[in-house]
């Protein structure tokens, strides 16, 4: 599946024959239009999950940005995450940052890790 070049995109995993929605990613900008870029949301429905659904999606994001013209891929996650930040890691994201108690659900605070890499152009 290959992106449009608009200056934000959402790629939808729908499993054919049910129209069932199994996972998405979306690209945002970083900060005022910087050429980086910032995946603002990446998600697998949780029956989908653990079976390489995650790995494909990011691993399309990385190739294709390139061609979007995308420099750098960035995002945060929650820390208690283990899951995500190890398939982040997997595809050579490095940890840039560590916000404590930033991200609110409810009544419980949550710390985020913020991981990114440089893509080629």
């Amino acid at each position: 599946m290959r992106p449009s070049s608009r200056s934000w995109e959402r790629w939808h995993f729908v499993r054919p024959l049910l129209r069932q929605w199994i996972g998405y990613l979306n690209y945002s900008y970083f900060m005022n239009d910087r050429p980086g870029y910032f995946i603002t949301s990446d998600k697998v429905h949780p029956d989908y999950q653990g079976k390489g659904l995650g790995s494909y999606i990011l691993g399309q994001a990385i190739e294709y940005a390139p061609a979007m013209g995308i420099e750098v891929l960035a995002t945060t996650i929650f820390a208690s995450n283990t899951p995500s930040i190890r398939l982040f890691e997997k595809f050579q994201f490095k940890r840039w940052g560590f916000m404590p108690k930033v991200a609110r659900m409810g009544d419980v605070e949550h710390d985020l890790v913020m991981v990114g890499r440089r893509v080629a152009l």
